[in-house]
């Protein structure tokens, strides 16, 4: 696995790459404790998940590693090595997987709302778009308060309300 054009990325590890590209060196604690801060759900920051997947980066040669101390704490701190950064830049850049829908419980739900009663889907629209709504007022957490980070965000947000809201004239035949 080291002929970084043969690796494919799972999100999650394409994700990690470009985590440690932006904070290296950094720990694999550090990883975790910025995915476990992430905006979504989706995006697991539990020890089960990060550890194991630093190991199988660090393992594959996309990551370089170094010993480090915190105080009298030692750690292990990660950087991409050549093959890592390549590997990161061809799933960044993958045309096909960004243009696919991809897993979104939003939108798995929505194309089943027709089966939900009339009343329960307009509650449910209604506190997913209050929910939406609320996120756009609440500050983001430090390791996503990057000035690109924050727009980026708002304009997610800004985009599932529009479309919360062209879901709701779908189902009411407009």
């Amino acid at each position: 696995m080291t002929d970084s054009a043969e690796i494919d990325l799972t999100e999650m590890e394409g994700l990690a790459l470009g985590l440690v590209k932006q904070m290296q060196p950094t720990s694999a604690y550090t990883l975790a404790a910025t995915f476990a801060n992430s905006p979504s759900a989706y995006w697991s920051g539990s020890a089960g998940a990060i550890y194991p997947l630093v190991r199988r980066l660090h393992k594959a040669k996309l990551l370089t590693s170094a010993k480090a101390a915190t105080g009298k704490r030692k750690s292990t701190v990660y950087s991409l090595s050549r093959a890592g950064e390549a590997a990161f830049q061809s799933w960044l850049l993958d045309v096909d997987r960004a243009a696919n829908p991809g897993f979104d419980p939003l939108r798995s739900r929505l194309s089943m709302l027709q089966l939900a009663p009339a009343k329960a889907r307009s509650a449910f629209l209604d506190e997913v778009e209050g929910r939406v709504t609320a996120q756009q007022k609440e500050p983001l957490s430090e390791e996503h308060s990057t000035d690109w980070f924050r727009a980026l965000h708002a304009t997610w947000l800004r985009s599932r309300v529009k479309w919360l809201k062209d879901i709701r004239k779908l189902l009411a035949g407009g």
